[in-house]
């Protein structure tokens, strides 16, 4: 973890969060990450709840045991108070592996410090994307964090997907590249 300190806000990275010797079942090591991270998070004056902003999550053969992470992390997040009626974190799935074969999930985050709720806006695009919570996800296309000088934009989950939520131009890159870009637009 790295932990800058700002005049007003803190900002504190946490990098390759692995479940050490834990099951191989993406489920539960899922489970332990999460734990893991807010006993980390608690350390520094955070929650998960009101200070994690963004998370990029690698899952390995994300075919197979992806659905084991969205599972655990939205029971998680339920427990925490993070739903659809207020909102959840930015976040990127992805395949990738760690050097341990038995690491199923890695998780990386970026969380900030004395941040206020109001402060944080979703971004949602539903004429070009749908909302994530559509197809069973529980994270944010994108946030837009107010600072009293500026913005930070946070952008996730943004492929080539239409307005009911499906992938489109599966079998076409460029095409697929140029959706996602129209999409990060209209975010």
């Amino acid at each position: 973890s790295v932990l800058a300190r700002g005049r007003n806000y803190n900002l504190l990275w946490t990098s390759n969060f692995i479940d050490i010797g834990g099951e191989f079942d993406s489920y539960k090591q899922t489970q332990v990450i999460f734990s893991n991270l807010s006993d980390v998070l608690h350390k520094h004056g955070m929650t998960i709840r009101n200070n994690m902003l963004r998370t990029w999550i690698f899952c390995r053969d994300v075919d197979n045991h992806y659905k084991g992470m969205v599972k655990a992390r939205r029971e998680y997040f339920e427990n925490i108070g993070l739903t659809n009626k207020t909102r959840y974190i930015a976040s990127t799935g992805i395949n990738g592996s760690s050097v341990d074969q038995t690491t199923l999930i890695t998780l990386d985050a970026l969380s900030v410090g004395n941040i206020r709720e109001e402060q944080i806006v979703r971004m949602m695009a539903l004429e070009n994307l749908s909302d994530t919570i559509a197809y069973g996800v529980t994270f944010e296309r994108g946030f837009r964090i107010r600072y009293g000088d500026r913005s930070h934009i946070y952008i996730s989950g943004t492929a080539s997907i239409d307005a009911e939520g499906n992938t489109i131009y599966i079998s076409d890159i460029r095409k697929q590249a140029e959706r996602t870009l129209d999409n990060i637009d209209a975010l």
